[in-house]
Protein backbone atom coordinates (compact mmCIF):
# COMPACT_ATOMS: atom_id res chain seq x y z
CA UNK A 1 0.00 0.00 0.00
CA UNK A 2 1.19 3.53 -1.25
CA UNK A 3 -0.21 6.62 -0.06
CA UNK A 4 -0.15 9.76 -2.16
CA UNK A 5 -0.88 13.10 -0.77
CA UNK A 6 -1.12 16.93 -1.99
CA UNK A 7 -0.51 19.25 0.27
CA UNK A 8 0.33 23.38 0.09
CA UNK A 9 2.99 23.67 2.83
CA UNK A 10 1.64 22.01 5.91
CA UNK A 11 -1.86 21.72 5.09
CA UNK A 12 -3.00 18.17 3.34
CA UNK A 13 -5.55 18.91 0.64
CA UNK A 14 -6.38 15.57 -1.01
CA UNK A 15 -4.81 12.25 -0.45
CA UNK A 16 -5.59 8.57 -1.49
CA UNK A 17 -4.35 5.04 -0.84
CA UNK A 18 -2.53 3.43 -3.98
CA UNK A 19 -2.19 -0.58 -4.44
CA UNK A 20 0.90 -0.46 -6.29
CA UNK A 21 3.27 -2.71 -5.10
CA UNK A 22 6.81 -1.48 -3.78
CA UNK A 23 9.90 -3.35 -5.28
CA UNK A 24 12.95 -1.41 -7.16
CA UNK A 25 12.88 -4.97 -9.27
CA UNK A 26 10.05 -4.14 -11.09
CA UNK A 27 10.06 -2.44 -13.94
CA UNK A 28 6.65 -1.89 -14.28
CA UNK A 29 6.96 -0.21 -11.28
CA UNK A 30 7.60 3.56 -12.21
CA UNK A 31 5.58 3.52 -14.73
CA UNK A 32 2.50 2.51 -12.85
CA UNK A 33 3.15 5.03 -9.98
CA UNK A 34 3.77 7.80 -12.29
CA UNK A 35 0.12 7.02 -14.29
CA UNK A 36 -1.46 6.84 -10.69
CA UNK A 37 0.37 10.57 -9.55
CA UNK A 38 -0.95 11.93 -12.83
CA UNK A 39 -4.32 10.77 -12.65
CA UNK A 40 -4.28 12.20 -8.48
CA UNK A 41 -3.00 15.43 -9.91
CA UNK A 42 -6.05 15.76 -12.94
CA UNK A 43 -8.79 14.72 -9.99
CA UNK A 44 -6.88 17.24 -7.60
CA UNK A 45 -6.75 19.55 -10.29
CA UNK A 46 -10.47 19.22 -11.17
CA UNK A 47 -11.73 20.70 -7.56
CA UNK A 48 -13.10 24.25 -7.32
CA UNK A 49 -10.09 26.92 -6.32
CA UNK A 50 -7.35 23.57 -6.93
CA UNK A 51 -3.68 24.73 -6.02
CA UNK A 52 -1.24 23.89 -8.60
CA UNK A 53 1.12 20.99 -8.14
CA UNK A 54 4.99 21.85 -7.94
CA UNK A 55 6.69 18.96 -6.98
CA UNK A 56 6.48 15.58 -5.77
CA UNK A 57 8.22 14.18 -2.20
CA UNK A 58 8.42 10.28 -1.75
CA UNK A 59 8.76 8.99 1.88
CA UNK A 60 9.09 5.30 3.13
CA UNK A 61 11.41 3.18 2.52
CA UNK A 62 10.58 2.43 -0.98
CA UNK A 63 11.64 6.35 -1.54
CA UNK A 64 15.13 5.59 -0.87
CA UNK A 65 15.93 4.07 -4.45
CA UNK A 66 17.22 6.94 -6.60
CA UNK A 67 16.20 5.19 -9.62
CA UNK A 68 12.39 5.51 -8.68
CA UNK A 69 12.96 9.23 -7.71
CA UNK A 70 14.54 10.00 -10.82
CA UNK A 71 12.57 8.18 -13.09
CA UNK A 72 9.47 9.32 -11.69
CA UNK A 73 10.65 12.81 -12.26
CA UNK A 74 10.90 12.14 -15.93
CA UNK A 75 7.62 10.68 -16.44
CA UNK A 76 5.73 13.33 -14.44
CA UNK A 77 7.87 17.01 -15.57
CA UNK A 78 7.77 17.48 -11.81
CA UNK A 79 10.99 17.62 -9.62
CA UNK A 80 10.76 14.94 -6.99
CA UNK A 81 12.65 14.80 -3.89
CA UNK A 82 12.91 12.27 -0.68
CA UNK A 83 11.36 13.44 2.27
CA UNK A 84 13.35 13.38 5.43
CA UNK A 85 11.27 10.65 7.68
CA UNK A 86 11.81 12.28 11.02
CA UNK A 87 11.96 16.10 9.93
CA UNK A 88 12.84 18.40 12.44
CA UNK A 89 14.30 14.97 14.88
CA UNK A 90 16.60 14.15 12.74
CA UNK A 91 18.25 10.81 12.28
CA UNK A 92 20.42 11.09 14.92
CA UNK A 93 17.72 10.12 17.03
CA UNK A 94 17.78 6.83 15.67
CA UNK A 95 19.61 3.46 17.00
CA UNK A 96 22.60 3.57 14.40
CA UNK A 97 22.01 1.31 12.02
CA UNK A 98 18.14 1.06 11.70
CA UNK A 99 15.98 2.69 9.37
CA UNK A 100 14.66 6.17 9.62
CA UNK A 101 11.53 5.57 7.73
CA UNK A 102 10.39 2.99 10.21
CA UNK A 103 9.88 6.03 12.91
CA UNK A 104 8.09 8.08 10.60
CA UNK A 105 4.54 7.48 12.50
CA UNK A 106 5.85 7.65 15.81
CA UNK A 107 7.44 10.74 15.04
CA UNK A 108 4.24 12.36 13.43
CA UNK A 109 1.98 11.59 16.66
CA UNK A 110 5.05 12.75 18.49
CA UNK A 111 4.37 16.73 16.54
CA UNK A 112 0.87 16.64 17.08
CA UNK A 113 1.45 15.91 21.28
CA UNK A 114 0.46 19.59 23.06
CA UNK A 115 2.99 20.48 25.45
Amino acid sequence: MTNLAIAAGPVCLFTRPLQTAWSSDDDGLVDSLAEEIRLSIDFHMAQPNARAVDSVVLSGPGATDERVANELASRTGLPVSVGQPLGVFGDHTVPVGDDPARYTVAAGLALGVER
